[in-house]
């Protein structure tokens, strides 16, 4: 018979309840650190699509470089947008899979007990809709903003800069937001989007932080050698980003109990 994570045969005291997200997350790890183990591996098979893929195109723009083409500019700006454009299906599988990790991360973080394997499979269930338009929309903006920057890489490289700036401190925590969102409240999709950005704009320090130690190892990579290239994102997503994103549930939870949840509880409907 399968057993219930977080069933507990002693008496609670109000006493063991965390004061903080801070507690609440290390006593999340005391208690699920064996389903954390499985979740890691869920989470490099999150990483090994588009690291792999990125890594090839990578040695592709070298191979461009290398070549002394006359028209390096344009065969990067095509190898780039072939590149986003495949990236959109690679989004779109790890949305899937970031759907069924979304009610796990729910669970634990409300310290509900939980089955692996079956929460996982309703997580889909309930939330594939959602993040694949999450993963579509990040899909084509990333690719918008990507192929901009490429425009001005060689003349204007600020906008370049700019253009990364954006994606990952900007419309990658808007995305993140939005999937919390969707993981526990039955709203309009549009509706959690617009809420997802205000709250956002609202709580802009606290979520750059949030998403600043989220990405940090990656910000690495410009500096890397071919090699880390390849490894670094997939010790990012066995390693690492299983507790970054469960610290940044936690604080996106801290959100939404000072701005929805105190006013608006009924709206939460997703068990």
């Amino acid at each position: 018979m399968r057993k219930r994570k977080n069933q507990s045969s002693q008496d609670f005291q109000i006493s063991q309840l965390p004061r903080n997200r801070w507690q609440l997350f290390w006593d999340i790890l005391k208690h699920n650190g064996s389903q954390m183990v499985v979740i890691c591996l869920v989470f490099l098979l999150f990483m090994a699509p588009i690291t792999i893929f990125r890594y090839y195109h990578l040695i592709s723009v070298g191979g461009i470089l290398s070549s002394g083409s006359e028209n390096v500019n344009g065969e990067i700006q095509v190898a780039y947008l072939i590149y986003d454009l495949i990236c959109i299906p690679i989004f779109l599988l790890m949305s899937l899979l970031l759907s069924g990790l979304s009610r796990i991360y729910k669970r634990m973080s409300f310290l509900d007990g939980y089955f692996l394997g079956a929460d996982f499979l309703q997580g889909i269930k309930e939330n594939w809709l959602d993040f694949l338009l999450l993963g579509l929309l990040y899909g084509i903006l990333n690719l918008a903003m990507d192929y901009l920057g490429m425009c001005f890489l060689f003349s204007q490289s600020f906008v370049y800069y700019l253009m990364k700036i954006l994606t990952y401190l900007f419309l990658l925590p808007w995305v993140l937001i939005s999937g919390c969102a969707s993981s526990i409240y039955s709203d309009p999709f549009l509706e959690k989007l617009f809420t997802s950005l205000v709250l956002y704009l609202k709580h802009f320090p606290r979520v750059l932080l949030s998403v600043l130690v989220l990405e940090a190892p990656m910000y690495f990579l410009p500096f890397s050698y071919p090699a880390v290239q390849l490894f670094l994102p997939l010790g990012y997503g066995l390693l690492y980003l299983p507790f970054a994103f469960l610290g940044f549930v936690l604080s996106t939870n801290h959100i939404f109990d000072k701005e929805i949840n105190q006013f608006s509880i009924n709206s939460i409907s997703r068990s």
